[in-house]
């Protein structure tokens, strides 16, 4: 099964994707506190968010999150199937940034490494934990494609004749 992985750095078909946590040091304060707190109530079991490469598996749900990261390329990727570590559902992570009760935060943050899903079943985001992966396509490394795959989603602009990511 394909996976499908946004990042900033430049890889080849063939190439190998490790962890890079370098991200950490370039996210705002909110969301530091978000990966403070999901590391706070991480089961020891579980893998730290730092240490791991993060896949998604819904080629649309990894579209969404590469029109939002600027400089990113887009990724199709394999793994062999033992090699998850952790399935998360995305949203919840996010849901972080918008409660304010502590209880209540944590209790989203154990929702999320119990791998439950929450809400509706349309917004589950899964997000694949696992040591590497292997590029098997470069879906999109263009960032002009990325800009206007973007003002397309939004329909900011009425574009003709350019290019844009199409789903799958």
């Amino acid at each position: 099964m394909s996976y499908y992985r946004i990042d900033r750095r430049d890889f080849a078909i063939g190439d190998i994707i490790r962890a890079n946590a370098a991200f950490i040091n370039n996210i705002n304060a909110a969301r530091t506190a978000i990966e403070d707190l999901l590391e706070m109530n991480r089961p020891e079991a579980k893998p730290n968010r730092n240490e791991i490469v993060k896949l998604f598996d819904s080629f649309s749900a990894a579209k969404k999150y590469w029109i939002l990261d600027t400089d990113s390329k887009f990724y199709e990727v394999e793994i062999a199937e033992d090699d998850i570590l952790h399935r998360g559902n995305y949203p919840l992570v996010e849901s972080l940034a918008l409660e304010t009760d502590g209880g209540i935060r944590n209790a989203i943050a154990l929702q999320y490494w119990n791998e439950e899903v929450a809400g509706d079943v349309d917004d589950v985001v899964v997000e694949n934990y696992v040591n590497q992966a292997t590029v098997i396509r470069i879906v999109c490394n263009d960032e002009e494609v990325r800009k206007n795959t973007k003002r397309a989603y939004y329909n900011q602009d009425t574009m003709k004749n350019v290019e844009i990511l199409q789903d799958e």
